[in-house]
């Protein structure tokens, strides 16, 4: 299982996936998109940016650039919210990241 957690870097959001019992280093994250500034967003932001609430946002079907741990993007399967605090959707890393605007990097603390 992951998780898909919307943060704003930069003033931008962005979608950060990692494993379900993992933290996010808003260091890392700064370090993987080069930015200033990495926090969580807000359960308003989170809902602005992706149209899902936080805590339920599916790491796809939106605009969102993801960031993948490197440790999930090794994984040939995962499951992901689905976007109503209920369903998970497996998704194989792999087609993810060729599908959608995102990159790799260690982000996990």
């Amino acid at each position: 299982m992951v998780r898909s957690v919307v943060f704003v870097a930069d003033g931008e959001p962005v979608l950060c996936m990692i494993g379900e019992l993992d933290q996010i280093d808003p260091g890392l994250v700064c370090d993987a998109l080069d930015c200033a500034e990495a926090r969580p967003a807000s359960s308003d932001e989170a809902r602005a940016a992706t149209g899902f609430p936080a805590g339920c946002v599916p790491p796809l079907a939106h605009d969102v650039r993801l960031v993948v741990d490197a440790a999930v993007a090794e994984r040939p399967l995962v499951y992901a919210a689905g976007g109503d605090g209920r369903t998970r959707v497996a998704v194989r890393p792999v087609e993810l990241l060729a599908s959608v605007d995102s990159l790799v990097a260690p982000i996990a603390a």
